[in-house]
């Protein structure tokens, strides 16, 4: 009789658990972009980036929405050679994505510009040379220590992040050159 009511309370304890979890946990928003491709499929991804730079100007966010369809990844290959637009070929001009070189080298520069914030940055803290003995002093210069060396952990992981683009777009079918 012991045991049946252990096993009952614990088995409602868990009901009640699951419930409110149910009940109060938030809503998970993603960002979801839908854009048409030329052949009129309509595609859904969670990233603007990954849309081909072709089809990006007609993209539509999609906020909040509760009924969305089932997600269609996007073509892995490139459309046949009849659907790609006049004088682009992939390998070439294009990505398999339809991305340019303007999108990679763009992409490329966005890390190579963080890195060079950083290291003005690291100048800036370097030449402050905080090193006073006064409680201000050294409040100042615990901050700058500890924004010193995130800031060189971040700078540390851009080599990775820029061989993580490279390989990227090799998958991609982008020309090495766009990403150097």
């Amino acid at each position: 009789m012991r045991n049946e009511k252990h096993s009952l309370k614990k088995r409602s304890l868990w009901i009640a658990l699951t419930a409110s979890l149910c009940i109060f946990l938030p809503a998970v928003r993603a960002e979801v972009w839908k854009y048409t491709t030329e052949d009129g499929k309509t595609q859904y991804t969670d990233s603007k980036t990954k849309i081909p730079e072709r089809y990006r100007d007609n993209a539509v966010q999609i906020k909040g929405s509760q009924n969305l369809p089932p997600v269609i990844p996007a073509p892995s290959a490139p459309p046949p050679a009849a659907a790609q637009p006049p004088g682009k070929r992939v390998g070439v001009d294009v990505d398999a994505d339809g991305n340019g070189k303007e999108y990679w080298q763009g992409r490329l520069k966005e890390l190579q510009d963080r890195e060079k914030a950083i290291d003005a940055r690291l100048a800036e803290i370097d030449a402050t040379g905080y090193l006073g003995t006064a409680p201000a002093a050294r409040q100042l210069g615990a901050k700058l220590a500890d924004e010193k060396a995130a800031l060189e952990k971040e700078k540390a992981e851009i080599p990775a992040r820029i061989s993580a683009l490279q390989e990227e777009a090799r998958r991609k079918g982008a020309p090495p050159g766009w990403v150097r």
